[in-house]
């Protein structure tokens, strides 16, 4: 996978989740920070978990609810950028 296509994967999964329910009236590259942070964590050797994502999550969000009140969200974000990170690598 090329960066561009990564980009685009993680853009496309947490636009599908919609974490802070802006999408309705935001543009669709409303999360991009946090999708460049999270495309980080896909090229780095970190482990991707889901107590991983919600750090990174609310570094840039602070008070986001997500982590908190949707932590299945969260495992299933983390279990879907290991898929990218493992494609981007074979």
């Amino acid at each position: 996978m090329s960066s561009a296509e990564i980009f685009g994967a993680v853009r496309s999964l947490i636009n599908r989740y919609d974490p802070e329910e802006l999408l309705d009236i935001a543009p669709e590259d409303e999360y991009d920070p946090e999708v460049r942070d999270l495309v980080g964590l896909v090229w780095s050797e970190r482990e991707i978990s889901a107590g991983v994502i919600a750090q990174v999550w609310l570094a840039r969000f602070g008070a986001s609810d997500w982590p908190g009140e949707r932590p299945a969200d969260l495992a299933e974000v983390a279990e879907e950028l290991r898929a990218i990170r493992a494609a981007a690598r074979s």
